[in-house]
């Protein structure tokens, strides 16, 4: 099996060259997480071009990218 869990992956960078490498692509446009890991509640819109997730340590961006990747 050549895919490899998100949490497999030694930085951002490596995890973004993967799904780049992946055919075809998905525009994910909202996300709503519900008791998802350490988030309660989440509502997620997403440009077209380019997204940013931003906080302290143990806010939970790992956990939207995670929640992304088992899509």
């Amino acid at each position: 099996n050549n895919l490899k869990s998100f949490c497999s992956f030694q930085n951002i960078s490596s995890f973004i060259l993967f799904l780049a490498e992946k055919q075809p692509f998905m525009h994910l446009k909202n996300l709503s997480l519900l008791n998802y890991k350490n988030l309660k509640t989440a509502e997620f819109t997403f440009d077209n071009k380019i997204n940013c997730l931003v906080g302290n340590n143990g806010v939970g961006k790992t956990n939207v990218l995670d929640s992304i990747y088992h899509l």
